[in-house]
């Protein structure tokens, strides 16, 4: 803006141009009293041209008196425009929408507008004259300092970003861009009289004012765009999981497939082993006492309690076993999303024996105390992921208590949760079976409680395992019906406590308890599988159950043996994957040559064919490998008798 219409000048001309007026009607006033004591008795002509010229000279200051206060008139509304312009300038540059500031080579703040004060929460009359790395986040200061003076000199196409905080300690990263240049009205004279650059702009003392190099500088608020940014680049991190889970999904259906297949022999071997020594057992008992009397009581003791000691050792073989299979089919679940299936459990049960394989890998200042309700109901669950469960559980506790030991409280009770259960609202009212697993580590941050359950977030060290996470962990419980809580006090540790509703089904109940005899028939059967251990074991089964077993590993040539035979085979069953050709292509061709055969489809893994798809095409059953002996005759019993 031109000097002209600064509103000091302004009103500097005014009152200048007013005592100029003001002088000269004095001067007048006293030449006319001059004349009029001089010019009582002159020349008549002399009078006349006098007061001539002073009429004259009185005309013209009559005009110059107008043309003043027209010129004053301007100057005024010259002011008032002015005055309209500065503010219509000062709130443009206090309602913009990046903070601006001026910063002296001292990073002193010599102005600023509203934006930055709103950033900041301050008044703005408290930024004024303060550095400016009184606002720059702790962590960020010294690099602020560092970077500033470089920054300085020069400023041109430069950025940087940094995390400034407001007055409740609040944060917001801003991305910080400025030019140089040269203003006055930056500097005046202290009382002592010396110089200082460091104080704000006064008007008072233009006349001493000097040019400065100052950094006229703009703040962006980026805080949404880092968080987008940050978003973006865990939507990425979750695109190269869900990629690295798809492989891991197709490694571990081969994997899972040649898993089961070794384990269907170990499964099918130690149970007809285990039937084996119940019949030693057996001939031991009604041994002829006098052969017995023969014998030293050692001996004698030998001869009953060695069948003993080796079935329990094939009850851990087929335990183990089933184990295995539980845990391929767990590595399926999480790699494929796949389905899991449920069945009533008591969870007493399954405590037990998680807490017998944790001891002696526990370190020997940990300690577990059990609480266990024995006579609590059963719960409809997937075993292994309820495993699963409850050993990140204690895991998750093992870790807390690292540094110094502790105890580990394990409760299993049920309750009634409209009475005890006051800190979740999620379950309906009724009775559930309360899990609780509580130790004395070093508890949870309370800021940190409302994000246990997020996925990814953890505050274990980066790269440090982190079992399930709390998040599955929540996701398999919620999946049941239940819920989780927690409670936890830094210093003085974390309880976790899960609720499942209680399933108290009498039918179920019984169907669990009751032990039923194994169905037998004397049908004959034709077995398909490559693997020769396969079709080795599943004759042996079905031997054992009665039937009469045909064993091929090539699909062909069991296809011509029952188109020759069809009145010989009673029931098909066959494996899955197969190299030459597919279980449901066997299906397809056995039952185009004789519509009505039963078939049971056994596969290790396979995605080609689902349980439901086989039951469209018209197969009678479906078992996933390893099969029980049970399983394998209810299943086989069933297809065959049909609806």
């Amino acid at each position: 803006m031109s000097n002209q219409y600064d509103p000091q000048n302004i009103i500097a001309v005014s009152n200048k141009k007013a005592l100029e007026w003001s002088m000269a009607q004095k001067r007048i006033e006293e030449i006319f009293a001059k004349f009029s004591k001089y010019s009582e008795c002159p020349p008549e002509h002399i009078k006349i041209e006098l007061e001539n010229e002073l009429q004259r000279m009185w005309a013209d200051l009559e005009t110059y008196k107008i043309e003043l206060e027209m010129q004053n008139d301007e100057l005024l509304r010259a002011f008032r425009d002015a005055e309209d312009v500065r503010k219509d300038y000062v709130e443009l540059f206090n309602s913009a929408p990046v903070g601006y500031l001026i910063l002296n080579s001292s990073a002193i703040i010599l102005n600023a507008n509203q934006t930055f004060a709103n950033m900041v929460k301050t008044d703005l009359a408290q930024i004024y004259q303060k550095p400016f790395q009184n606002f720059v986040a702790q962590n960020d200061v010294s690099d602020f300092l560092s970077r500033f003076k470089s920054y300085f000199k020069n400023p041109s196409d430069k950025f940087f970003e940094l995390t400034i905080n407001d007055s409740k300690r609040d944060s917001i990263v801003v991305r910080l861009e400025g030019r140089k240049k040269n203003i006055s009205g930056f500097a005046n004279r202290s009382p002592a009289g010396e110089r200082n650059t460091s104080v704000g702009y006064d008007r008072t003392e233009r006349q001493n004012d000097i040019d400065q190099e100052v950094l006229l500088i703009s703040l962006s608020d980026i805080t949404l765009l880092k968080q987008a940014e940050e978003e973006k680049e865990s939507l990425k991190n979750l695109l190269l999981h869900a990629r690295k889970m798809e492989a891991i999904g197709t490694l571990a259906a081969g994997i899972a497939h040649d898993f089961n297949n070794i384990l269907f022999p170990i499964l099918g071997f130690g149970e007809m082993l285990k039937d084996e020594l119940k019949q030693v057992q057996d001939m031991n008992r009604f041994t002829n006492v006098q052969d017995k009397n023969s014998l030293t009581k050692s001996e004698q003791i030998e001869l009953v309690a060695k069948p003993n000691d080796m079935e329990e050792m094939v009850d851990s073989i087929i335990t183990n076993t089933l184990r295995a299979k539980g845990l391929v089919k767990q590595i399926l679940a999480f790699s494929k999303n796949s389905s899991t299936a449920v069945s009533p459990l008591y969870l007493n049960l399954i405590l037990t024996e998680i807490i017998i394989s944790l001891r002696p890998v526990l370190l020997s200042d940990i300690k577990i105390v059990e609480i266990i309700d024995n006579s609590c109901s059963m719960i409809i669950a997937d075993a292994q992921q309820i495993r699963q469960v409850i050993v990140n559980l204690i895991n998750n506790a093992v870790d807390a208590m690292q540094d110094g030991g502790g105890t580990i409280t394990i409760s299993l009770k049920e309750d009634n949760f409209k009475e005890t259960c006051h800190d979740t609202g999620a379950l309906l009212n009724g009775r559930y079976v309360c899990l609780s697993i509580k130790d004395t580590g070093h508890g949870i941050e309370k800021e940190h409680l409302p994000r246990i359950f997020d996925p990814y977030f953890s505050t274990r060290p980066k790269f440090k395992g982190g079992g399930l996470g709390l998040s599955l962990v929540h996701g398999i419980v919620s999946s049941y019906n239940g819920a989780i809580t927690v409670r936890s006090e830094p210093g003085e540790g974390s309880e976790f406590r899960l609720f499942f509703p209680c399933h108290t089904s009498v039918s179920d109940l019984q169907q669990g308890l009751i032990k039923r005899k194994l169905p037998l028939g004397s049908e004959k059967i034709l077995v398909i599988d490559d693997q020769v251990s396969i079709t080795k074991v599943l004759e042996s089964m079905l031997k054992r159950l009665g039937y009469t077993v045909f064993n091929y590993n090539n699909p062909k040539s069991a296809l011509n043996f029952f188109k020759d035979r069809p009145a010989d085979v009673d029931l098909i069953l066959s494996d899955m994957t197969m190299p030459e050709m597919s279980g449901d292509d066997v299906a397809r061709e056995a039952m185009a040559i004789q519509p009505d055969i039963p078939i049971i489809i056994l596969t290790g893994y396979s995605e080609k064919l689902s349980s439901e798809e086989a039951e469209e095409m018209g197969i009678k059953g479906y078992l996933m490998k390893p099969v029980s002996l049970t399983t394998l005759a209810e299943s086989v019993r069933e297809a065959l008798d049909g609806d």
